[in-house]
């Protein structure tokens, strides 16, 4: 009986000789991620996004095998998507009590403050948000701290674009922007605009990337250990943030 078998292999082998089984892929996780332009950190580039910031997205991925994709949307377009469609996250988005619960959360990425800045040599420097009834206030459109400002009875101007903001500035249409240290500083050297001045502190907050909630939470660890570690080894102070 035993030799019958082997019998029977020999006759088969010819029969599988030369065949190639087929190599078994496997699908790494994918992740889209929207997010508003940010120059010079977050910019648009062909249909995805480039600058450092995406540079360094693309190689925390990479280490966690995750599949991503980038696209650049105004900012809330990017805040929605991320809160309604599965397997989206938003780039740098500021985590705030309000919106603790609408996303799952990898971070933080950095920290910044918020302020009133002024042209430079402006008389005018608000000490309070009273001060700031005085003129028009521009913001990012869907900034978190909107609500902060309405609360305080103010009417920001927003728009899509900071960049938008600072040419508004510089050239007396708006009398105040309020935005961060980094946005001020990059948007008016791309622009080649005047360094604004920081004049009063509006508010401090974490800068986070905001996922959808049903992502999977396996994914969601392996991102924030992997941001950790490009911590650690002082990747984000390359950058100079």
């Amino acid at each position: 009986m035993i030799k019958s078998k082997k019998r029977a292999a020999y006759l088969l082998w010819p029969l599988f000789a030369g065949i190639s089984l087929p190599a078994i892929s496997v699908e790494l996780p994918r992740i889209r991620y929207v997010g508003a332009e940010q120059p010079p950190y977050l910019i648009k580039q062909g249909l995805s996004a480039g600058g450092p910031f995406a540079d360094l997205f693309r190689q925390v991925n990479r280490e966690a095998g995750i599949q991503d994709s980038y696209e650049i949307v105004p900012p809330a377009r990017a805040y929605s998507e991320a809160q309604k469609t599965p397997d989206t996250c938003a780039l740098l988005i500021l985590r705030s009590p309000e919106r603790e619960s609408l996303f799952t959360w990898v971070g933080p990425i950095i920290h910044i403050t918020v302020s009133a800045y002024i042209a430079p040599g402006s008389f005018e420097r608000p000490q309070s948000f009273d001060d700031l009834r005085s003129g028009t206030i521009g913001i990012l459109e869907g900034a978190a701290y909107k609500k902060l400002l309405v609360g305080q009875g103010l009417t920001p101007d927003e728009t899509y674009q900071e960049i938008n903001n600072a040419k508004k500035l510089a050239s007396g249409r708006i009398k105040f922007w309020v935005t961060n240290q980094f946005v001020a500083r990059t948007i008016s050297k791309e622009a080649k605009l005047p360094m604004p001045e920081k004049s009063l502190d509006i508010a401090a907050y974490d800068v986070y990337v905001a996922c959808n909630k049903k992502l999977n939470g396996r994914l969601i660890q392996k991102l924030n250990e992997r941001w950790d570690a490009a911590r650690r080894k002082g990747l984000l102070k390359d950058m100079g943030l």
